[in-house]
């Protein structure tokens, strides 16, 4: 019940006692609950809330760090959009997360690279991540971050992948710029497992986003993940992280 709350008080922008119980519910005991909150944070928070972010993000539990990392990028892309700063440190916490052992922590921290128009020093670790990383979601979220820039050396590296990428999907993001959703919407999405027919309470679940972003957790009392204010374009399920 306390998961099923944290998701539904993204509905609730711009409403103090939301944005408290997210609060409330980001230091939950439960890690479910933790990521759940921290997600919802990425619509309701600002950058005060960075810091206590940035610790879930480090901790050991794989969702709630993927999510909390997604937070950080949303804030930081409110606060570019509003002409207003970031937390001072968002772009040096991200470039570290990027290296991450978790890839769902390494997209996300790309990806939110992107959404805050910010680089790791010359862009060097993006281009190598995008060049070199096993995941797919990761090379595909490096693109992104990697585009936002449009030095030598990143036009370099956009053209390889699209030459060489053994994705034909991270091929087609590094061919083409997209500019980050505007509008969002209510999205419910059923999680059918491998080797199942139905959907399954508590499923573990990735899914991918149209900004980019990749949310992690586990499936409702229905077998579903609910998100409120999703980006408007596709939702793709991807295989769950081990954790």
């Amino acid at each position: 019940d306390r998961a099923a709350v944290a998701v539904l008080l993204a509905a609730h922008q711009g409403d103090a006692p939301a944005l408290a119980t997210a609060r409330a519910l980001l230091a939950d005991p439960d890690a479910g609950v933790r990521a759940q909150a921290a997600w919802s944070l990425g619509t309701l928070g600002d950058p005060g809330d960075v810091p206590a972010l940035a610790a879930i993000a480090r901790g050991p539990d794989g969702d709630a760090a993927a999510d909390a990392t997604a937070a950080i990028g949303r804030i930081a892309h409110r606060a570019l959009a509003a002409n207003r700063p970031a937390a001072s440190n968002v772009a040096q916490l991200l470039c570290a997360l990027a290296t991450d052992s978790r890839p769902p922590v390494r997209a996300d921290a790309l990806a939110a690279l992107a959404l805050a128009g910010a680089r790791c020093g010359d862009g060097a670790p993006e281009r190598r991540a995008l060049a070199e990383d096993p995941s797919e979601d990761v090379r595909a979220a490096a693109a992104l971050a990697v585009q936002t820039a449009s030095t030598a050396d990143d036009a370099r590296a956009l053209e390889r992948c699209v030459r060489s990428d053994p994705s034909g999907s991270v091929a087609a993001r590094c061919r083409t710029r997209a500019a980050p959703p505007s509008h969002t919407h209510a999205a419910l999405v059923y999680v059918v497992p491998e080797g199942s027919s139905t959907p399954r309470p508590g499923a573990a679940y990735a899914m991918l986003l149209s900004d980019g972003l990749v949310r992690a957790g586990n499936t409702d009392r229905r077998g579903a993940v609910f998100d409120p204010v999703a980006p408007e374009g596709d939702v793709t399920l991807r295989r769950p992280a081990l954790r």
